[in-house]
C-alpha cells in the first residue's frame, strides 16, 4: 500500500501558497519512502495548481499539475506529471475538518488508471 502523510502548514487564502510536509511510502518498490512536500497555490474557484517535491531512487522529482476541489470540507481530486510529461498520475479523495483521504493511481496512455495507493494529509 502506498500512503502518504502530509502536514500542511500555514492558512489557505487566495492567491497564497499552501505549504504541506511529511513522506510516501511507495507499494511498487517494496516500501521505499522519502520526504515529501507539496504545494498548493490557489487559482479561485476551489482550483489550485499544485507540486509534489520527493526523491526516488536518489534523484530528487517535481511532478506538477492540478488539483479541484477543498482541502479543508468535501472532495478534491488532481493530475500531476513528471517533468518530462510522460507519467501522469492523478489522486481523489475527501476532506473533512481538515483532513484529506483519498486515492491515487498512475493514468497510462492509453487512458486506464492503475491504483498505486492511498494519500492522506492533513492541514494545520
Amino acid at each position: 500500500m502506498v500512503l502518504f502523510f502530509l502536514w500542511c502548514l500555514g492558512p489557505l487564502n487566495e492567491g497564497e501558497v499552501l505549504v504541506c510536509r511529511g513522506s510516501y511510502v511507495w507499494n511498487q518498490r517494496n516500501g521505499q519512502s522519502s520526504e515529501l512536500r507539496v504545494e498548493f497555490q490557489p487559482q479561485g474557484n476551489d482550483r489550485y495548481l499544485v507540486a509534489f517535491y520527493f526523491t526516488f531512487d536518489g534523484s530528487p522529482l517535481v511532478y506538477s499539475g492540478t488539483a479541484v476541489g477543498s482541502p479543508r470540507s468535501g472532495s478534491m481530486e488532481g493530475t500531476v506529471h513528471n517533468p518530462g510529461g510522460n507519467r501522469t498520475f492523478v489522486f481523489k479523495g475527501t476532506s473533512r475538518d481538515g483532513v484529506f483521504s483519498g486515492t491515487h493511481a498512475e493514468r497510462k496512455r492509453n487512458g486506464r488508471e492503475y491504483p498505486t495507493g492511498s494519500l492522506r494529509f492533513k492541514l494545520n
